[in-house]
């Protein structure tokens, strides 16, 4: 299928979103060039709740967005992204999860990047209103990413990515088995094979009604995501993009913020419970 030259494919997957999937989309409707997308795809991936009637409603209110809804049994985030993907018509696909929303100028801003430099295949960007490090190294600009960096910190987050849809012939889809740092474990795989850049500013806002540290959403998987983190970690060394003192020194780090994680955790915990912390 050939792709709409400079247009951008949007993908949402649904689950039980119906507190913030109207917000969600009205985030997509009101990007300052609009015009850059072709298309929004709605996959609803099996949502029990009031999703699919919202969505419908939605379409009904706006026929004038390109809006294609879907309806699937539930298989996780990466089988809907897939599924998006592989229906995708644009040059350029686009996520965003349905309890994040896009700044107005989310797809302005990153297009025009794309734009003037056709080089790039992948271009994520920022969710905090802060300086961005890389351990001790600021970025403060455009920045061409390695495998270490990545690895180091685990970035972008997942609603501010914009790539080239062909680099799906290359690279496959997400792996749908794995279902705790998938989105990092198919990111590294652009930077191992194209160039994979990083604008160090706020584009999106993520985990609408969530705390990150709170007892639901991923956040809550602690355990499941540090173990995901490690073998997005142990994939990248048996594929030889990094060298056997780098990794063990990446398992150290990992335990050593996992173990932060976790005590931050029980003591909001003991907190949010009233109990006395001695």
């Amino acid at each position: 299928m050939d792709k709409i030259k400079d247009k951008v494919s949007v993908i949402i997957p649904v689950y039980n979103s119906e507190k913030t999937i109207v917000q969600v989309l009205d985030s997509v409707k009101r990007q300052t060039r609009f015009d850059y997308i072709c298309e929004i795809l709605v996959i609803n991936d099996g949502s029990k709740d009031q999703s699919e009637e919202l969505v419908q409603n939605y379409i009904c209110e706006h026929s004038e967005l390109p809006i294609s809804y879907y309806s699937k049994e539930n298989g996780g985030a990466s089988s809907a992204r897939n599924f998006g993907m592989r229906r995708a018509k644009g040059e350029y696909i686009a996520f965003l999860d349905s309890d994040d929303l896009w700044m107005p100028e989310k797809i302005e801003v990153q297009m025009k990047i794309l734009l003037q430099h056709r080089e790039i295949v992948f271009l994520g960007a920022g969710y905090e209103d802060r300086p961005f490090y890389i351990m001790t190294k600021r970025i403060d600009g455009l920045y061409k990413a390695t495998i270490k960096d990545i690895c180091k910190k685990n970035f972008p987050v997942t609603p501010s990515v914009v790539f080239k849809a062909e680099a799906i012939k290359t690279l496959g889809y997400f792996d749908e088995k794995q279902k705790f740092g998938e989105d990092i474990n198919y990111y590294q795989k652009f930077c191992n094979s194209y160039n994979y850049y990083y604008l160090p500013r706020k584009l999106v806002t993520i985990g609408l009604q969530k705390d990150f540290f709170g007892a639901t959403g991923l956040t809550s998987h602690m355990k499941e995501m540090h173990l995901g983190t490690i073998k997005n970690l142990r994939e990248v060394y048996l594929e030889g993009h990094i060298s056997k003192s780098f990794y063990y020194e990446m398992r150290i780090f990992y335990w050593l913020k996992y173990c932060r994680r976790c005590v931050r955790r029980w003591f909001r915990d003991c907190i949010s419970k009233g109990k006395k912390v001695e």
